[in-house]
C-alpha cells in the first residue's frame, strides 16, 4: 500500500505530525512520478501538458544521473 492506515493518527506532537505529512507527499509523488511514467510508455502518442513534459525530464535526468 501507498499509505499505511497509521499515516492518519496525527495525536502525536507537532515533529511527529510533520513527518507524516512528508511521508505521506513523498510516497504521493513518488506514485504520481510511476503512473506518468506508465501512462507515457504504454501511450507514447498523448499529448501532454508542459508539467509533464517537464517532469519526465527530471525523471529522465535522475535516471541517466544528469
Amino acid at each position: 500500500p501507498i499509505i499505511e492506515a497509521h499515516v492518519f493518527n496525527f495525536d502525536g506532537d507537532l515533529y511527529g505530525r510533520w513527518s507524516i505529512l512528508k511521508t505521506l507527499v513523498t510516497r504521493l509523488e513518488a506514485a504520481s512520478d510511476e503512473l506518468l511514467v506508465e501512462t507515457v510508455q504504454a501511450n507514447p502518442h498523448l499529448r501532454l501538458p508542459p508539467s509533464a513534459v517537464k517532469r519526465l525530464a527530471e525523471l529522465q535526468a535522475d535516471e541517466t544521473g544528469r
